[in-house]
């Protein structure tokens, strides 16, 4: 237990982070991050908002919260063999990126350069000998276009005809907006397990907009997008606020500290995301977006 404020804290200075550039990055106060450094526990709000802040801490220096939040619960955890291990893959994933750079820069690569340059020049050659031809035969054709032939009709069939294509285009135009109009987007649930929910979000406009109402205690939210902590609430009961994703981001986490405190629209559209009733349990909601075409 005492070692979890040791190696988040060795963490952040591999990372280079200061204690200030952390609290940007988390939004969690300076305070608290002193706390849980020092291994003060009992200075944190509560249990729920501590196994949070470990969680956010950990994800912000590229650490696995899992071992560490399974110390918090009194799991016998060896956080020291843990670290190692994740040392490890990180030096081994380390070594081969050197490798695949050592192999890109060697010799073999440099002696291939006179055929690679050869190569170009003689398609630039043959591409320049095909345009000229090309332009060529547009200026001196060897058959001729015939004169153009001009069929007799009547003034009244010509109208006719212009205004069956416009009539048909025009309900061509309203039938196919209709249908994109119509199309709504649908949510499914991929799959659920006791703290994760997957779900797919599909047919939704860009940017997607989230609307989070309190009911029956507060809830805490929040959203995570490409690792990074996007937005933070305590939210209260009654309470409503909204949030947008950005653009073009196809995945999103949502952590709900008391999922069953809190419903949430997605675009106006409310998001059913279990079955079951949920009351006071922590649940992340692991969001993959496919947008209108």
């Amino acid at each position: 237990m005492a070692e979890i404020g040791d190696i988040l804290k060795e963490a952040r200075k591999n990372k280079g982070y200061t204690l200030d550039d952390l609290q940007q990055i988390t939004k969690i106060q300076r305070r608290y991050l002193e706390n849980i450094e020092d291994n003060d526990f009992s200075a944190l709000p509560g249990d729920f908002y501590l196994r949070s802040f470990v969680e956010q801490y950990a994800i912000a220096c590229d650490l696995d919260p899992k071992p560490l939040l399974a110390s918090l619960k009194g799991e016998k955890v060896d956080l020291k063999v843990e670290k190692k291990a994740v040392d490890a893959v990180e030096s081994i994933d380390y070594s081969r990126k050197n490798l695949r750079q050592d192999q890109h820069k060697s010799p073999k690569n440099k002696k291939n350069w006179p055929v690679i340059i050869l190569t170009t020049l003689a398609l630039l050659i043959i591409m320049g000998v095909l345009v000229v031809t090309i332009k060529d035969r547009k200026n001196n054709p060897v058959i001729s276009r015939p004169p153009a032939v001009i069929v007799n009709s009547t003034e009244e069939s010509t109208v006719a005809t212009s205004e069956s294509v416009t009539e048909s285009t025009v309900e061509s135009t309203v039938e196919s907006t209709t249908e994109s109009s119509a199309a709504k987007s649908e949510f499914v649930i991929d799959s659920s397990t006791n703290s994760n929910i997957n779900m797919t979000l599909k047919n939704v406009t860009d940017p997607v907009t989230f609307d989070f109402t309190g009911v029956n205690g507060p809830c805490w939210i929040g959203i995570i997008v490409n690792g990074n902590y996007i937005y933070q609430h305590t939210l209260q009961e009654a309470e409503t606020v909204s949030t947008a994703l950005p653009q073009g981001a196809t995945s999103a986490k949502i952590v709900l500290g008391a999922a069953g405190n809190v419903t949430i629209k997605a675009n106006g559209q409310e998001m059913k995301f279990s079955e079951e009733t949920l009351g006071q349990v922590t649940r992340n909601l692991e969001l993959n977006l496919q947008y209108q075409p």
